[in-house]
């Protein structure tokens, strides 16, 4: 009788360890795949803006707004008093 319930205690000792690896491996994969997809992000992070500014354009009637970026681009573009944009942003810094 000692020999079958080893075997048994045994067995299921074995099932214990089995299903704590198996838990184990599943909640290893598991921050696996979320490192990797907090890395992929961190990739994706754009210039932020830094600054907005405006001051009186040469032109009458019109104002210059100015962005600086935190990778240090600034861009311009020129807006009349009324308020409607003639053209889009230029580039003015790299």
């Amino acid at each position: 009788m000692e020999t079958n319930t080893n075997t048994i205690a045994q067995l299921q000792k074995s099932v214990r360890r089995l299903r704590y690896g198996m838990a184990a491996i599943a909640i290893g994969a598991g921050v696996l795949v979320m490192g990797a997809m907090q890395e992929s992000d961190e990739r994706s992070v754009r210039p932020h803006l830094v600054s907005l500014t405006a001051t009186p354009s040469k032109i009458g009637s019109h104002n210059v707004l100015y962005r600086m970026w935190s990778d240090g681009s600034i861009d311009t573009v020129t807006i009349p008093d009324n308020g409607k944009r003639n053209t889009g942003w230029r580039i003015i810094q790299r």
